[in-house]
């Protein structure tokens, strides 16, 4: 399992996450295009993801302060927004999930 961070004021495009992996996104970071194919992609604390393709198994979660924007959820895939995180016009396909929390 490895774990990459993206931070203040980095930009990073294109990059596929796999299953076991994580990608954070935080503190004025910015991620692109990433495609989650059983990974995990973090935005907090004003990191922001910017159409990300969440496939089967996949996860993205975005916390406090983080946004996703355009986020495409395919049939498995899965966004979790936390209390003051922030998803805009994201799509969902049959079998995919956003869910809200407190």
């Amino acid at each position: 399992m490895a774990t990459s961070y993206v931070s203040s004021g980095q930009i990073i495009s294109g990059t596929s996450v796999s299953s076991g992996n994580v990608l954070v996104v935080s503190s004025g970071g910015t991620a692109t295009t990433t495609t989650l194919s059983g990974g995990v992609e973090i935005a907090v604390s004003t990191g922001l993801a910017v159409g990300t393709t969440v496939s089967s198994g996949g996860l993205l979660d975005v916390f406090s302060g983080g946004s996703g924007s355009q986020s495409v959820i395919s049939s498995g895939g899965r966004e979790f927004v936390h209390w003051k995180g922030w998803e805009r016009n994201a799509t969902v396909s049959s079998g995919g999930v956003i869910s809200a929390f407190d």
